[in-house]
């Protein structure tokens, strides 16, 4: 019996109520009135499941477009609802995690309580047609020749960067800082520089700009997992070991 079906036994039963001078009439209200409280008794129930079982998700934006569509999948099946939140920075997520604004955060180079899934290199990305078009691995030092379109300071793929350019004490001779992660890609496919990335962001690159590893040991991402709870972390890690295996 769905929620319009039980309201309509409802206005029955009231209805009935005004006429009691048959048993049919009294057995039926009795009836209804058990079947009525059965139902709120199991709504209450339902919905109450539904709020524990609903997972609140904290995303940078790469790691939702990449690594979150096959875990959200399998936590459908396994009966959660969740709500997402892409969040640009990871100490953003971070900071929020902890005043229990998630249950479940998914951000870079944390080091700290957390969970690492991922360890990833980054790969330099640039277009078909330049000087870069016959390799498939550079190095920092050959970057610093070349124009380079960067996110802004406050993003993690630029922390990560600055880092090594501040290890090698190297300065680049030329870079376009841009705000929005978005037109980058559009940048370097107008021939405007090379830009930098994680792995896990070059599988569905456009057809016209190339991506070559960085020959540094030093300069990598951290995916780590922020969990309050030890039944998901168990099933987010098993899901990104099985993904891993076929990657």
């Amino acid at each position: 019996m769905n929620l319009y079906q039980s309201e309509y036994v409802r206005s029955q039963s009231k209805f009935t109520s005004m006429d009691k001078s048959s048993k049919e009439d009294t057995h039926f209200i009795e009836n209804s009135e058990v079947i009525l409280n059965q139902i709120s008794s199991l709504e209450d129930h339902f919905l109450g499941e539904e709020m524990r079982d609903t997972v609140r998700i904290a995303a940078l934006p790469s790691i939702a477009d990449n690594l979150l569509p096959p875990i959200l999948k399998e936590m459908s099946l396994l009966g959660y609802h969740y709500e997402v939140f892409i969040i640009a920075e990871s100490k953003i997520i971070k900071e929020q995690f902890y005043m229990d604004e998630y249950d479940i955060g998914f951000a870079q180079d944390l080091k700290q309580g957390s969970i690492c899934l991922i360890k990833e290199p980054y790969y330099a990305i640039a277009p078909k047609n330049s000087p870069f078009s016959e390799k498939n691995v550079t190095t920092i030092h050959e970057l610093m020749d070349t124009p380079l379109i960067l996110p802004d300071v406050n993003c993690d793929i630029r922390i990560s960067f600055d880092k090594l350019l501040k290890k090698y004490s190297y300065c680049p001779n030329s870079f376009i800082e841009v705000s929005q992660n978005e037109p980058i890609l559009s940048f370097v496919e107008s021939d405007m520089g090379v830009s930098i990335a994680p792995k896990m962001m070059i599988s569905n690159l456009p057809n016209n700009v190339k991506a070559l590893e960085i020959l540094d040991d030093d300069f990598y991402r951290t995916v780590d997992l922020l969990s309050n709870s030890y039944k998901l972390t168990d099933l987010i890690v098993s899901i990104v070991n099985l993904l891993s295996r076929y990657s």
